[in-house]
């Protein structure tokens, strides 16, 4: 029975741990896209450039273990965000790929943070 019963439980419990780490993925996507537009707008020690902007983004997404690269960050300034005008928005994109394929297909691929805050 226990030879029956384990490879579909090892799976089930497996499916949960990669939903979780990808559900975790996009929320740190989703911050690191959200402190990036605050610190463009709010910081003009740290964020001045677009650069700049964009480095605290790398750097922000590390701490959290995330690899982000200067072409995975986009950051639109003065533009409508979630029906709101004059906003800063700042997109985070990261390759999500589980050791799961074709069981998680919907899971993997590239998760988007997208991050807004009022421009001063």
């Amino acid at each position: 029975e226990f030879a029956l019963v384990a490879p579909a439980f090892l799976a089930m419990i497996g499916l949960v741990i990669e939903g979780g780490r990808m559900l975790w993925t996009q929320q740190t996507l989703d911050e690191v896209a959200f402190s990036t537009a605050r610190c463009a707008t709010i910081d003009a020690d740290t964020c001045d450039t677009t650069a700049k902007q964009k480095q605290y983004a790398i750097d922000r997404a590390a701490s959290y273990a995330l690899a982000v690269t200067t072409s995975d960050v986009t950051i639109t300034k003065s533009t409508t965000c979630n029906s709101q005008s004059g906003m800063n928005r700042v997109e985070v994109r990261h390759r999500f790929d589980t050791p799961f394929g074709p069981l998680l297909s919907a899971q993997s691929g590239t998760l988007v943070g997208v991050g807004c805050f009022p421009a001063l």
